[in-house]
């Protein structure tokens, strides 16, 4: 997999630019947002929650061999570049990171099926009963409620 593919179904306009051009073509493993589990050559997503900035952890990224930084501060480019790690500046890493978590997984969500059950009553037991069915056929299997 390379870490164009991770970006496959995002809009252009949503990459303000990178480090280099011929990034996208660079092998690389999984997405991950935890520093603390990142490995050689994952694509770490600097992403800012509540208490922590993860754009705080682009030396460890680098240490622990990341391919490169997603990240959407500009400040963060002299820290990526620093430490020599090649960077995608987005607009949103938070937003970008569920879709190209996907990608890495294949899209599963596009051979999934979804069935809504409304109504006053009976609806968990409609939806049990629909679990047993559809998971005894290999066809439909694996089935969740």
């Amino acid at each position: 997999m390379t870490i164009g593919t991770l970006f496959d179904t995002v809009s252009d306009s949503d990459i303000l630019c990178m480090s280099d051009p011929e990034l996208f073509s660079t092998p690389c493993a999984a997405p991950k947002r935890d520093s603390r589990l990142l490995g050689a050559g994952d694509v770490f997503f600097c992403i800012r929650g509540r208490t922590h900035d993860g754009h705080t952890a682009i030396p460890t990224a680098a240490a622990r061999g990341a391919a490169c930084v997603v990240i959407d501060n500009l400040t963060a480019v002299k820290a990526a570049d620093d430490h020599a790690l090649p960077w995608i500046l987005v607009r949103d890493t938070a937003a970008l990171f569920l879709p190209a978590c996907l990608a890495y997984h294949g899209h599963p969500q596009r051979g999934m099926h979804l069935y809504a059950v409304t109504g006053t009553n009976g609806k968990t037991s409609v939806t049990y009963l629909l679990e047993a069915v559809f998971s005894s056929d290999p066809d439909t299997a694996p089935c969740a409620v």
